[in-house]
């Protein structure tokens, strides 16, 4: 009931793509209406959303497996750097194309959020952070092994990555953690992350 500037409560099957415009003061009482937000986001939605059915992947599942790339691009290089892999100049990196493009991938992860994605691009990122870091911590291993390093070099690198890891999502992730909690209470209720994360085995 009432407007909806947002998200209608009842998901997107009630808010209608199309229909009258009129001022909401002169709408018919217990009408149901939306803001312009809630019906742009709507039609975004929907025409992001379908595949092409010739083996072609819809916008907002490339739009997810671009933007978890450039989240977890932020852990690669010189592991002694805290500053963000998106903000260093190099060769390889995103930000030759004109400065630190964190604030574009913190902007898709927006986009993402609403249009109620956020529980697939946390999969993504979970899933494929789980195997980088556990090939990364086989490495640890085998040097640690080898005389190569030493543990309190270990415990420095795990200090690093700790903290990085903290920026990253304090960057990307919504304000306030709600959005971010019940993606990962949906994704916890359909077991989709129990089993990403490889056995300790080493």
């Amino acid at each position: 009931d009432g407007a909806a500037d947002g998200v209608p409560a009842d998901g997107w099957g009630g808010c209608p793509l199309a229909g009258t415009v009129a001022d909401r003061s002169s709408a018919p009482a217990g009408s149901r209406t939306f803001g312009l937000g809630g019906v742009g986001t709507a039609c975004l939605r929907r025409h992001m959303t379908p595949s092409g059915g010739d083996g072609h992947v819809s916008v907002l599942t490339a739009l997810v497996a671009t933007t978890a790339r450039a989240i977890l691009s932020e852990f690669d290089g010189d592991d002694s750097e805290d500053r963000p892999a998106l903000t260093r100049h190099s060769s390889t990196s995103p930000a030759d194309a004109g400065g630190d493009v964190r604030p574009l991938v913190r902007d898709c992860v927006r986009t993402v959020v609403d249009l109620g994605a956020l529980p697939v691009l946390l999969e993504e990122v979970v899933v494929a952070s789980s195997a980088a870091f556990a090939d990364e911590s086989r490495r640890w291993a085998d040097d640690l092994a080898g005389g190569r390093r030493t543990s309190p070099q270990f415990l420095r690198f795990v200090e690093r990555r700790l903290r990085r890891a903290g920026n990253v999502a304090s960057y990307y992730l919504p304000a306030g953690g709600g959005a971010t909690v019940d993606a990962l209470r949906v994704l916890s209720s359909r077991g989709r992350l129990s089993g990403c994360l490889p056995p300790d085995s080493y």
